[in-house]
């Protein structure tokens, strides 16, 4: 259990510092914007764009890099979506401010 909720936490960091690193003024905000150009945005979305989605694509990475098995898996994508959506929210709201 606890290497479960500590992939979720691993998880939840490395998807805000990946969207945080793309934001404005960060380091990789002009690689994201020129793959919005390129790519169709269903694609950036998971990759840089969506907090919450992102939990697809790079918690699937943090997942089997920390030796997660098949076994919890869906349970973990799901869990890491939610907590990332509620983590969004706040990182969200704070943007507009």
């Amino acid at each position: 259990m606890i290497d479960f909720l500590l992939r979720i936490v691993i998880g939840c960091l490395v998807i805000t510092g990946a969207w945080a690193a793309c934001g404005k003024d960060m380091i990789l905000e002009p690689i994201a914007d020129a793959l919005e150009v390129v790519l169709p945005k269903w694609f950036c979305k998971p990759l840089f764009v969506c907090p919450a989605c992102m939990s697809s694509v790079w918690g699937t990475t943090v997942y089997f890099y920390t030796g997660g098995n098949g076994y919890h898996y869906p349970l973990y994508l799901f869990a890491l979506c939610g907590a990332m959506h509620l983590i969004s929210i706040h990182l969200l709201s704070n943007e507009r401010q």
